[in-house]
């Protein structure tokens, strides 16, 4: 019987081998521990063998078999100092030779004291509870550098060799041991080394880099769009000044403005176009649905249009069908963004003949599907290609080889289009251009916005805090603050705006910059926020316009935010909201 146990261990582990060696990874150092862990078990159940031959079989002296005895202790011993390099190489030990040198002096040493000994078991089983003891706290110590299925899996595995450890001790038996020794070797490759579960490690290992590569990206985005909107918040809304103040100006300098005007808006959303691009893969895009007059806003891109079609050879032009309603209800900023890329897409691609952007309208239910098409005479797309402008990979083009066709604007255009529940197709002829048609639903709006009204909207008395460092900043919002007869109070940095409040100054309403040199907007606020008499309401002021800031800059205490750089209607919007009677 003892016989057929061995013959089946031997078969099981030598199966267990054949399996292990035909799939690892050979570049592993924790395979090829692995590997030393069950060739011990294989020389264990030879000794096995050979110990029940010489005890049963051939009755051998009880000196001999007592060498064999506690050969076979030292076995054991030599396993278990295995098992704990193993632990160690897992756990990523440094100095490994030193580690070595060590496990071999204590090996030889307890092997000594084995033999030497009277009491051979009493010093093996101190010897093991002590290493597997080691090998417990090492693991626990190093879990956190340990991948997820390994740290779980090995503490696991080391608590129970532990307790069958206590019970081997207690009730000593060949069998058992090395019984325990394969079970164990089992679990190792079964929750460790096994194939699946290293597949298992290297995609959790590739996904907290692709988390760790994405939160790199947010942080850039977020820095890149701070640098970028700083400096834009000043020469757009210096332009916005300008626009406010034309009425005794000339037609041509007015004409100039109202063009600087234009071009600042499509820089606005250009600046966005980088951002929507973390908002897409991170899908938190999110639609700002208002009353609008699409013919009033596609005139202003077709305006800016107009300047670049005269600097090339192209004609350019531009028809909207009379049934398209005027005023619709949706995002006005995605449309119009939409649009502008296509148009920018044509005249990119196209250094002489025509571009027509035609926009028709299919009216059902109160819900006007906007047809638009935009159509050029440009290089056009080959048609293996035709698939791929719709993402960042370069498109060759043998008549351009210096078009790069990074898909970007192509790409938020789609994502937008989808988004609003529209479709998008693309027709070219490789040399000869391309026509790409969009379908947007917009439901029709009864109510007729009157800008007009609003603009004549003044607050008298009332005082505004900017707290900002950027003092061209300060100097341009204070001048488009004229014109609602409001004053405004300027603080350079955060520590003058807590003195100016703990001082008792009122202020109906505070925009507060969030990246300042002394102390951050958010800190500000908290401090602001200590003071019992503070109820004045604070407006996040930032160039940090991701799609979650608002939620984060809510969730921290501000009563709204405002993105650098702004728009008049946005200015606007926040006023009347804080200010309005």
């Amino acid at each position: 019987m003892k016989l057929v146990y061995l013959i089946t261990g031997i078969i099981f582990l030598l199966s267990l081998l054949i399996n292990f060696k035909l799939k690892r990874n050979n570049k592993l150092k924790s395979g090829n521990v692995f590997l030393c862990l069950s060739l011990f078990v294989l020389i264990g159940y030879i000794l096995e063998v050979v110990i029940l031959l010489l005890t049963d079989h051939i009755r051998a002296n009880p000196v001999i078999i007592d060498i064999y005895i506690n050969l076979y202790y030292i076995f054991i011993l030599s396993w278990y100092l295995i098992l704990n390099a193993y632990v160690y190489t897992i756990t990523n030990i440094k100095n490994n030779k030193l580690f070595l040198v060590i496990e071999l002096v204590l090996f030889i040493f307890l092997s000594l004291l084995i033999t030497v000994s009277k009491n051979s078991l009493l010093i093996l089983s101190i010897s093991i509870l002590m290493i597997n003891t080691i090998s417990i706290i090492r693991t626990i110590i190093k879990k956190k550098y340990l991948k997820l299925t390994k740290s779980t899996s090995i503490i696991y595995i080391l608590v129970i060799l532990f307790t069958l450890t206590i019970l081997q001790i207690r009730y000593i038996n060949l069998e058992i041991s090395t019984t325990i020794m394969l079970l164990i070797t089992y679990l190792i490759y079964l929750y460790i080394e096994s194939p699946s579960i290293k597949e298992y490690n290297l995609i959790n290992e590739l996904r907290l880099l692709a988390l760790k590569k994405d939160m790199n990206k947010t942080s850039f985005l977020n820095n890149i769009s701070h640098e970028l909107r700083t400096p834009l918040t000043s020469i757009i809304n210096s332009i916005e000044y300008m626009s406010m103040h034309k009425e005794n100006l000339s037609e041509e300098i007015k004409e100039t403005i109202d063009d600087l005007n234009d071009a600042s808006s499509s820089l606005i959303d250009l600046a966005g176009n980088v951002i929507d691009i973390n908002k897409i893969e991170n899908k938190e895009l999110e639609l700002k649905e208002k009353n609008y007059d699409i013919r009033k806003e596609v005139e202003r891109l077709i305006n800016l249009n107009k300047k670049i079609s005269n600097k090339k050879d192209i004609v350019f032009k531009y028809s909207i069908s009379e049934n398209t309603p005027n005023n619709l209800y949706g995002d006005k900023t995605k449309i119009k963004e939409i649009i502008n890329n296509l148009l920018t897409n044509a005249f990119k691609y196209t250094e002489k003949g025509t571009i027509i952007l035609t926009i028709n309208s299919n009216i059902e239910n109160n819900i006007c599907k906007l047809q638009i098409e935009v159509k050029d005479t440009g290089i056009g797309i080959k048609s293996e290609d035709l698939n791929k402008i719709f993402s960042k990979k370069e498109i060759d083009n043998d008549i351009n080889s210096s078009v790069d066709r990074d898909g970007i604007g192509l790409l938020v255009s789609k994502d937008l289009i989808y988004l609003m529940n529209g479709t998008i197709n693309v027709r070219s002829y490789y040399g000869s251009g391309s026509v790409f048609t969009i379908e947007i639903p917009q439901k029709i709006s009864d109510e007729i916005s009157n800008n007009t009204k609003e603009n004549n909207i003044i607050y008298n008395n009332k005082t505004i805090l900017l707290v900002d460092d950027d003092e061209l900043n300060n100097k341009v919002l204070a001048r488009l603050l004229t014109k609602y007869n409001i004053n405004l109070v300027a603080s350079k940095n955060g520590k003058e705006c807590i003195d100016k409040i703990n001082n008792n100054e009122k202020y109906d309403l505070i925009f507060m910059d969030i990246m300042m040199e002394d102390i951050n907007g958010i800190d500000t606020l908290k401090e602001l926020k200590k003071n019992n008499n503070f109820n004045t309401p604070v407006i996040a002021f930032t160039a940090d316009a991701l799609s979650t800031s608002k939620d984060k800059y809510l969730k921290e205490g501000f009563n709204d935010y405002i993105s650098k750089p702004f728009k008049k209607e946005e200015l606007e919007e926040k006023l009347k909201k804080y200010l309005g009677e």
